[in-house]
């Protein structure tokens, strides 16, 4: 899902010919932007990304990315 999410902020960038360096930072400022300017595409991009099936999802992928199994996902900090 962070490719999908990358690709799609890249996109924004260069449609809204925002002119953002692809750094860290790009997410970040691309979306800020949104917020402040394209407050209903803002709203749709944040409720997808709060959507618990697409929070799931991105756990998933992230897991099987790294090599972990989903069953291994805890919370490490309690132990």
């Amino acid at each position: 899902m962070s490719a999908v999410w990358d690709s799609i902020v890249e996109l924004l960038n260069y449609y809204y010919g925002l002119e953002y360096g692809s750094d860290y930072r790009l997410k970040s400022n691309v979306l800020k932007w949104l917020k402040d300017n394209q407050k209903n595409l803002y709203d749709e991009l944040d409720a997808l990304r709060k959507d618990k099936i697409f929070q799931d999802a991105n756990k998933y992928r992230t897991a099987v990315a790294h090599g972990i199994s989903e069953n291994e996902i805890h919370n490490t900090i309690l132990e």
